[in-house]
């Protein structure tokens, strides 16, 4: 791992979602990168962050989510990590098939997996990195 690395540790609750924000701007500005792709970052390390505390965490006050993010190349990266138990993440459901559409759960995995370059699942799927192609190409 680069040695220059942005992290953020919050409690699991989703008032602190706002502090994700002001993270990834901070990472912008610590990197020094463009804002071209800052929503696509905002956008991912949200709906990864909100797995986290109300999936993972059962949005247990007392646990805590760790984001980290590092810049190597043309990519940033993001690693989220929460003390949950983990899930399947084999076992997610594609929201766009038509016997899914109904469902609510798996949209915000779907949406990372769109959104993201690559999204990999570690541990018990307790922890999830994933990069953006900060030239804007996949």
């Amino acid at each position: 791992m680069p040695r220059k690395c942005k992290e953020l540790n919050i409690n699991s609750d989703t008032v602190n979602l706002v502090e994700v924000e002001k993270y990834i701007e901070d990472v912008f500005d610590f990197f020094g990168i463009s804002s071209d792709e800052f929503f696509r970052s905002l956008l991912s390390v949200k709906e990864a962050v909100t797995n986290s505390i109300i999936h993972g965490n059962k949005s247990d006050r007392s646990k805590s989510v760790c984001i980290k993010a590092y810049k190597c190349n043309k990519y940033l990266y993001f690693k989220v990590i929460d003390e949950g138990d983990g899930f399947d993440y084999t076992s997610v459901k594609d929201p766009s098939l038509p016997e899914n559409v109904l469902d609510e759960g798996g949209r915000g995995l779907f949406i990372m997996r769109k959104v993201c370059d690559s999204l990999t699942f570690r541990e018990k799927g307790n922890v999830v990195e994933f990069r953006i192609n900060l030239d804007g190409k996949g």
